[in-house]
């Protein structure tokens, strides 16, 4: 009788938890998009600077776009996971 008890309360307690391998790849999804995100319109930005000869303005200007965006992207998944 208690090895039934025993064996019922694990499945509450597991009920609507995920496994952590999914969890970890998600977040490690997010992460790298968000770095993505930082890193390509500064790379974008050298190229540009580097094709048309200038200074390098446009890679300050990716590079700042870049900081803002991954920072936004940033606020956007903390409000949404402390939400849920």
């Amino acid at each position: 009788m208690s090895e039934k008890k025993d064996s019922e309360e694990n499945i509450g307690n597991n009920a609507g938890k995920q496994s952590p391998l999914p969890v970890l790849y998600a977040r490690s999804l997010r992460a790298s998009g968000i770095a993505s995100g930082m890193v390509i319109p500064a790379v974008a930005g050298f190229g540009i600077d580097k094709f048309f000869g200038t200074i390098a303005i446009f890679t300050i200007l990716g590079t700042i776009f870049g900081v803002v965006f991954g920072f936004w992207q940033l606020i956007r998944i903390t409000i949404k996971e402390n939400s849920e």
